[in-house]
């Protein structure tokens, strides 16, 4: 079990909230200690159902009112009911849930979260009188991400720009890309700001990450009759690829592994210091064998590559059988799976595609009516390898 907690928190640190979820739910099937429950209620929250959270986590809270992580989620879960319904009961059930527990036990991550929602709650002179108690907790002894960001808030809500705009940088610069976190900071970043201004440069720092969704032509056969993606201009693609990585500033991204475009951009964009989540449409034999073998060794080197060390969930581990509506398939999940990624920031996402606009005139079917499926058409760059490809 202790697997299975560390792989859930993993998931919600880093923003995959569903994932997080499903695996929590799972878990507790087999044991329903207090922590699987306090991870399944935080997931659901995040998820975006903070009702059912709250059904989940009141009980809980009850038997163990003077928990911190408890009192904090149950926080955490009023706080998003506000949100979502900017009702005010909300919260100031929220500001009690944390002030009862900083009140008991001092704990920094109530405090910081007691004096927000006071001020939020319109009480805002009890809001600066706890945000300075938790300065003078941490102050001098900060080591961790959690505690520069509660500095950087606690000095927001006294309103000392300088020192806040300073423990914040400090924070950005210690997060890296644990999305998780600079989602949840971002988010209470957010909320302040409509209360009391946040700096702009502070906001910017916190950006949660841009998603991409791709898809893309193979490399073409050794025996292609009219070139489309031709092996001579694999660098020149790559390079467009990691063009449109930096334009779109994006940090995420939703791929499959066939020969050609879907290895240029994950390759593009682990380079680029990017995340990559790769789906699988069946079987790997079976996979290698259709979408791999026929481009040469070279390719079926770079695919085990990232196979290997990069997450991958298959849709089936069925063998392909020439069913090609399994390849229709694997489109549709991987734009829902960025979709449903990208929702968790409260953004759109972006589709990247590597696809012959000639090719894609000529043809019915397939990729183009794929491609048609995507939510957001205002949110698609192409990448055309006609005006790439000079015949020899």
């Amino acid at each position: 079990m202790p697997d299975s907690l560390s792989t859930i928190e993993d998931l919600i640190n880093h923003g995959r909230y569903f994932e997080a979820r499903a695996r929590a739910e799972e878990a507790i099937q087999q044991d329903d200690s207090l922590r699987l429950k306090q991870l399944f209620a935080l997931a659901v929250s995040k998820s975006g159902n903070p009702n059912l959270a709250l059904d989940s986590l009141s009980a809980i809270y009850s038997a163990n009112p003077g928990d911190s992580e408890t009192a904090g989620i149950l926080g955490s879960i009023y706080k998003e009911l506000f949100k979502k319904h900017q009702d005010s009961k909300y919260a100031i059930l929220s500001r009690d849930t944390y002030a009862k527990n900083f009140e008991a036990t001092g704990n920094y991550y109530t405090g910081i979260n007691a004096a927000t929602m006071s001020a939020i709650a319109g009480r805002a002179v009890q809001g600066r009188e706890m945000a300075a108690q938790v300065i003078s907790k941490l102050e001098g002894q900060t080591n961790s991400v959690w505690e520069l960001a509660t500095l950087g808030e606690a000095y927001l809500l006294t309103k000392n720009r300088d020192r806040s705009v300073d423990y914040y940088i400090k924070a950005r610069k210690l997060v890296g890309n644990d999305w998780g976190k600079v989602l949840s900071i971002h988010n209470q970043l957010w909320l302040l700001n409509h209360y009391l201004p946040v700096a702009k440069e502070v906001l910017r720092i916190f950006a949660p990450p841009i998603v991409l969704a791709f898809a893309g032509h193979m490399i073409d056969a050794p025996n292609r009759p009219t070139p489309r993606f031709p092996a001579s201009i694999e660098s020149k693609v790559k390079d467009s690829i990691r063009g449109a990585i930096r334009t779109l500033q994006a940090s995420i991204g939703y791929c499959s592994l066939a020969c050609g475009a879907d290895i240029l951009f994950a390759e593009a964009m682990l380079e680029e210091g990017g995340e990559v989540h790769i789906l699988m449409p069946f079987n790997k034999n079976d996979f290698i064998h259709t979408s791999l073998s026929f481009a040469g060794e070279q390719w079926v080197n770079r695919f085990e590559a990232l196979h290997t060390n990069y997450p991958n969930t298959f849709i089936t581990h069925d063998h392909y059988g020439g069913n090609d509506d399994l390849f229709s398939l694997l489109g549709k999940v991987i734009f829902g799976a960025a979709v449903l990624r990208s929702q968790t920031f409260h953004q759109e996402p972006y589709l990247l595609t590597v696809l012959s606009e000639l090719d894609m005139k000529r043809r019915e079917g397939g990729t183009r009516d794929t491609i048609q499926l995507w939510p957001y058409p205002q949110r698609h760059t192409n990448i055309n390898p006609d005006v790439l490809y000079v015949p020899g």
